[in-house]
């Protein structure tokens, strides 16, 4: 591989950011099969043939979190079935990132799986509330943390095979610590982790939680594209912060071919991070 020229890399030009770091890259990503362009749901040319119809309804439990109902349907073929739903008022999770370049992460023990997780922070949303609201007031009462800036990511939905529950994930940097006000029948540790301990950990199978391993992908992508270092000990990009670098741990050389179709995540949210980058 040609030796890459050491050069300034200048953030507010994105063409010359992006090609930067596409010399670091040392494997090609497999060019995507020629399938068609991805069209969402319910805007396919034989989407509505797959609806199902909904021919009775009935609330079968109320609980505190969740709701429970029944639904007879009738199925695109003329027959008819029955659907248990869980229907939930939605969440919010929080990609929290801290200028030295962990992330924050809290263990909990979750009584359905019978042992403690290790999850980004999260939390369900209160009747009414905005889930910007809700993610500003998770963060701080499960970890203390108040964000300078915070950002929409993404929504997900957690399983659209029972139930109607939406997590709403937030990108939040520029930290500063005020003090954790944990509900009062919640109890958990919060740990500050290397953003590559967790994609490790993530790719790894260690860690399972959904939203957390959505998570790893934006913060894969800050890891990668404003403090990540090019493997084998070549040059890397290095995050100047208030004068001073702001290393982390280099890029595993097996991860390196995630880099690419990350690197545009990063672009999107380059605003949220004040990370000039330069070649060291």
């Amino acid at each position: 591989m040609a030796e890459i020229e050491e050069k300034m890399v200048d953030t507010s030009t994105t063409d010359n950011l992006e090609d930067a770091y596409a010399d670091a890259m040392t494997e090609e990503v497999p060019a995507a099969e020629d399938g068609g362009h991805l069209v969402p749901g319910d805007e396919g040319e034989h989407d509505a043939e797959l609806h199902e119809q909904i021919l009775t309804q009935e609330t079968m439990w109320s609980g505190k979190i969740f709701d429970v109902e029944r639904m007879e349907v009738k199925l695109p073929n003329g027959r008819c079935s029955v659907r248990d739903v869980v229907r939930h008022c939605g969440a919010v999770a929080i990609v929290a990132l801290t200028e030295n370049g962990k992330i924050a992460l809290v263990r909990q023990y979750r009584t359905a799986l019978d042992r403690v997780t290790v999850e980004i922070p999260a939390g369900k949303m209160d009747p009414g509330e905005e889930p910007l609201d809700c993610a500003k007031r998770e963060l701080k009462e499960e970890t203390g943390f108040v964000a300078g800036r915070i950002a929409y990511l993404t929504t997900i939905a957690t399983s659209g095979g029972f139930t109607d529950e939406l997590i709403h994930i937030y990108l939040a940097t520029q930290l500063s610590f005020e003090g954790a006000q944990p509900d009062e029948d919640e109890f958990l540790n919060v740990e500050l982790v290397d953003v590559q301990e967790l994609v490790d950990a993530v790719l790894d199978g260690k860690i399972e939680d959904a939203k957390t391993v959505v998570a790893r992908l934006p913060a894969m992508s800050w890891h990668i594209a404003c403090c990540g270092r090019r493997h084998a000990g070549r040059r890397g990009l290095r995050c100047v912060t208030l004068g001073e670098p702001c290393r982390l741990a280099p890029i595993s050389e097996g991860r390196v071919q995630w880099a690419r179709p990350l690197f545009s995540q990063y672009r999107r949210y380059r605003w949220m991070f004040d990370c000039p980058l330069a070649w060291e």
